[in-house]
């Protein structure tokens, strides 16, 4: 499937570094650790931090589909972000800079912050020529996802995951069990 591709999260679905997230929240819990952007005023970058990306991994065709993605609105259900980044951070990292994701210990994923070349400004500006063909616009305050081509990590009850760049922890959180 070739993206990029939009979805839309609400204000109770962004989470605080550190949570015990309830797998009862979800349907199929997949994470990736993703770069993301804090837009100012007139769609000027205020921050970038890194955030825990949270999906409901739901297919219902025989076979995947870049429409059924964007049906369920990218699979999106929510990100868990450090409030503290995401509101005061200008921290620019150095093109070189790694981005990985640890489960329980264990490196699953790791490579470049952002997917396309100039960086965060390369997410936004593709966003933004998106949403004009719509007739809308970045909201200042807004917090964009800046992409990254990498798979989803399927996560379940008990799971410790950090987000890291260059092995220093960023955001981190845990999967509660399941409750009937």
């Amino acid at each position: 499937m070739r993206g990029p591709i939009r979805g839309t999260l609400f204000e109770s679905e962004v989470h605080e570094s550190g949570v015990e997230l309830s797998a009862n929240q979800f349907c199929h819990l997949a994470i990736e650790a993703e770069m993301a952007i804090n837009v100012g005023e007139n769609g000027i970058i205020k921050s970038i931090f890194p955030v825990i990306e949270l999906h409901n991994f739901v297919f219902r065709a025989p076979q995947k589909s870049l429409p059924e993605v964007l049906a369920n609105n990218s699979l999106e259900k929510g990100i868990v972000l450090s409030k503290n980044n995401w509101q005061t951070s200008v921290k620019v990292y150095s093109e070189t800079s790694v981005l990985s994701l640890e489960i329980n210990r264990s490196e699953t994923d790791s490579g470049a912050m952002w997917p396309m070349g100039n960086g965060p400004q390369s997410s936004l500006d593709w966003l933004e020529n998106h949403l004009g063909d719509h007739d809308l616009k970045l909201k200042t305050g807004g917090i964009i996802l800046g992409g990254r081509a990498r798979r989803l990590h399927k996560v379940q009850s008990g799971d410790r995951i950090k987000v890291k760049i260059n092995g220093k922890i960023a955001v981190q959180c845990t999967i509660a069990p399941r409750t009937n």
